[in-house]
């Protein structure tokens, strides 16, 4: 319940873009152990590569420069 909460709350950084850069990080920090955690070593190729994409784009929002 306190994952859910917590995605809501930081994706809400990530959405609404005056906090962007802080959501993508803490995204990207919960994202990649989560990643590992449950999907690497029950090798699930779709959720892999699908989560691989997500990371990318935080990486891209989190070093872009604001307009």
């Amino acid at each position: 319940m306190g994952a859910i909460i917590f995605l809501i709350l930081v994706s809400g950084f990530f959405i609404f873009g005056e906090k962007q850069k802080i959501g993508s990080v803490i995204l990207l920090l919960f994202l990649i152990p989560t990643k590992i955690i449950f999907h690497v070593f029950p090798f699930d190729q779709k959720a892999v590569f699908m989560n691989l994409k997500l990371v990318g784009g935080l990486i891209i929002s989190a070093i872009r420069k604001p307009k």
